[in-house]
């Protein structure tokens, strides 16, 4: 492989202006400084080896530089995203979706509060951070400030990478790179365009597992109650491997309480060998006196028999005797057991005849509730046909008192009228003859 080679730079611009060796012009002309030690640079762009950037000789800053690839895929990765104003960004938290989204404006190396981010983009009309993670990770009172400030911040890992075999970090390379790199939340402000679409995304992933564990709930139980059966079961075969122990142990003790035994009885049977020379030398006067025995014993043995066979027959007898009288009783018993039995099979006619005596009662029972039930439902239905009855009646007579009232009322205002005009006619005459009257008085 061959050896690294610088590729990037800070350019004239200052620490957020980065550019690629492709960018400049050839020779110190370039004004870039390396993004490490801050030394002068050089650009070199001939024919023999690859463009390339190169410490200007004869400083003395530059001989104390630790610049290695890490930096210049730092650099790199930074670059692509500000030329190329897009950037790969995980949707939700719970398995991310990758989506590329366009930067409105993207300005690098800009103080943000009391940090400095690596870029800062306006993307869906949102300040979004982005922090490009090499040999470095951002820390926790980083992570910690940033969600304070609600801020969204990403951080692209770029660690498992492999150099190109040429030692040049490209802007292919870079983008391949970039593409391929895992990125996780540092800070995710809730009520914004990323929060919402990362919400939103992480309710459908949770709905989707929560459908996946009911769908296997079933399966887990059935697991749990295995579970739980296994493990009463090797509960009951620890006990068992306890008492096998137990029971080892104690066939252990048996085996050697036994084998102490032996020994013991070994030298015991050694000890009694002299009473076992002395057994055979005093075997031939027992044997003698055993001899003798045997004749007494069969003299006894034959009184004996003649003494139990007069006692067997008097028992026997006896026996006979109890035998005809247990005879008698059993005849009385059966007679008064076919008795019985004739009585229980009265008894049990009689039960038959109650209990079908019984049963069509309750049938009878059952029609009666039965009709009972109909009867009560008809008085019901009588019930609200009188009441719809009565109301159909009473209103019918309070329809003809109505006209009766209205009639009466006609007539009476009908007398008012002809008495008026009675009245009025009787003031007529009246004014007509008090005129005469007068006339007549003239």
């Amino acid at each position: 492989m061959h050896q690294p080679l610088m590729t990037t730079a800070i350019g004239p611009l200052g620490n957020n202006h980065i550019v690629t060796i492709k960018d400049v012009q050839s020779g110190l002309g370039c004004n870039c400084s390396c993004a490490d030690c801050g030394t002068p640079l050089v650009a070199k762009k001939g024919e023999k080896k690859a463009h390339h950037f190169a410490h200007a000789p004869n400083i003395e800053t530059a001989q104390n530089c630790e610049w290695s690839p890490e930096t210049d895929i730092h650099l790199m990765a930074k670059y692509i995203i500000a030329k190329d104003k897009k950037v790969l960004l995980p949707i939700g938290t719970i398995e991310p979706i990758l989506r590329w989204f366009e930067l409105d404006s993207v300005v690098l190396e800009t103080r943000e509060g009391t940090r400095i981010p690596d870029v800062i983009a306006i993307c869906e009309g949102e300040k979004l951070l982005i922090e490009i993670a090499v040999t470095h990770y951002c820390d926790k009172q980083k992570i910690s400030e940033l969600k304070a400030q609600k801020l969204n911040c990403i951080e692209i890992a770029i660690d498992t990478y492999l150099l190109p075999e040429d030692g040049l970090v490209t802007e292919d390379w870079a983008r391949n790179v970039l593409e391929d790199a895992s990125s996780k939340w540092l800070s995710l402000f809730c009520s914004g365009v990323f929060g919402v679409l990362c919400h939103r995304a992480d309710a459908e992933k949770l709905m989707a597992i929560k459908s996946e564990y009911i769908g296997i709930k079933p399966s887990i139980d059935s697991l749990r109650i295995q579970k739980r059966e296994l493990s009463a079961h090797v509960f009951q075969i620890e006990k068992k491997i306890e008492t096998l122990s137990s029971e080892s142990a104690e066939i252990q003790q048996r085996n050697k309480n036994a084998r102490e035994k032996y020994h013991k009885l070994r030298a015991e049977i050694h000890a009694g060998q002299d009473v076992i020379n002395m057994i055979k030398n005093h075997s031939a006067v027992i044997d003698q006196k055993q001899q003798d025995a045997w004749r007494e014993l069969d003299h006894w043995k034959r009184n004996a028999l003649n003494e139990i066979n007069l006692k067997a027959e008097n028992e026997r007898a006896a026996i006979v005797r109890e035998r005809e009288a247990f005879s008698q009783e059993v005849a009385i018993a059966n007679h008064k057991m076919y008795e019985r039995e004739a009585k229980l099979r009265q008894a049990d006619s009689m039960l038959k005849e109650a209990e079908e005596k019984l049963s069509a009662a309750n049938l009878r029972g059952k029609e009666l509730d039965s009709r009972t039930t109909r009867i009560e439902a008809l008085e019901a239905e009588l019930e609200n046909t009188i009441s719809s009855r009565a109301n159909e009646v009473a209103q019918t007579r309070y329809n003809a008192l109505c006209y009766e009232k209205d009639s009466y009322l006609k007539r009476l205002l009908r007398q008012i009228d002809e008495a008026k005009k009675d009245g009025q006619e009787a003031k007529r005459k009246y004014s007509s003859f008090s005129y005469k009257a007068q006339k007549l008085k003239l």
